[in-house]
């Protein structure tokens, strides 16, 4: 399973639609994301964690359980991580998708193709409050699942469970 793609839309310092391209090739495998204090290393991996996660995100890391207690409760970290550019012009939506490739997908009928890719996106509207997490074929742009506990299943079987999630995302900056 591999990461190809990171979309980020008004999430915290991420203004409109900003796109990360994470392909790799098999003499180019390994990807670096560097910068200067403040340019957004922490925020991307966050945005990682949170469209994986969503609310479950206090679960992971210690750092996330505090920047969410420091704005109170969940709903008012929602509030807070659209961009302010963005919430300026009266925009009330940010959204994270993240492209997986070369995955084993589970039999399903929902699926016709030979993917061996999906689309993880989740949404949050800070004015009606709602958070949609989505789950689409690659190829056919399809909803896999129609049930939320479907959608959270297959990212804990398929994806990083969230028991996991704590190894594989974490700030090393914070290491001390």
């Amino acid at each position: 399973m591999k990461l190809s793609n990171i979309e980020i839309n008004n999430f915290r310092q991420y203004y409109n639609v900003v796109n990360i391209d994470l392909t790799t090739t098999s003499d180019q495998n390994i990807i670096i994301i560097g910068g200067k204090n403040g340019y957004g290393k922490t925020n991307l991996l966050l945005s990682i964690v949170w469209c994986l996660y969503g609310e479950k995100i206090s679960q992971i890391d210690d750092n996330f359980k505090k920047e969410i207690q420091k704005e109170k409760n969940y709903s008012f970290f929602m509030q807070q991580s659209i961009n302010w550019t963005a919430k300026r012009e009266n925009k009330d939506t940010f959204s994270v998708s993240i492209v997986f490739s070369e995955i084993e997908l589970p039999e399903l009928t929902k699926l016709n193709s030979n993917s061996e890719s999906v689309v993880i996106t989740r949404t949050f509207n800070v004015t009606s409050m709602n958070e949609e997490l989505s789950v689409l074929d690659a190829i056919y742009n399809k909803e896999i699942f129609e049930d939320e506990i479907d959608k959270i299943n297959f990212i804990n079987d398929y994806i990083i469970p969230i028991d996991a999630a704590k190894f594989v995302f974490f700030d090393a900056e914070k290491i001390s």
